[in-house]
């Protein structure tokens, strides 16, 4: 497993692992876990797993599968994973799911 300081988020690891990783790394005391979209950096302050999945078919890992305002569902390695809080670098105040359709789009992918 990554340190703190290394906090990119690896899409492939299974939705589990990613929403510990998620918990154990979030603000005030670490800098938080981040993904990229469209070469911005974009740091995840809560998550939920789903537990079931919610799309039928193969998709690759970091996948943005539904942006609503339930949250923004990304395909995982085993599952789908749900954003609740994002920001973004550069910007004072975290984003809320009502931004994310403005910055996002589904079928977007994560990390690239």
């Amino acid at each position: 497993m990554g340190k703190p300081q290394d906090g990119e988020i690896e899409w492939s690891w299974s939705c589990e692992r990613i929403y510990n990783w998620i918990r154990a790394q979030t603000k005030p005391y670490y800098p938080g876990v981040f993904t990229y979209f469209q070469k911005k950096k974009i740091f995840i302050w809560k998550s939920r797993i789903i537990s079931q999945k919610s799309f039928e078919g193969n998709f690759q890992p970091g996948s943005i599968l539904s942006i609503n305002s339930d949250g923004i569902i990304v395909s995982t390695a085993d599952s789908h994973l749900r954003i609740l809080n994002f920001s973004i670098e550069g910007v004072e105040s975290d984003r809320n799911l009502y931004d994310a359709k403005e910055l996002l789009k589904v079928g977007g992918i994560f990390g690239q």
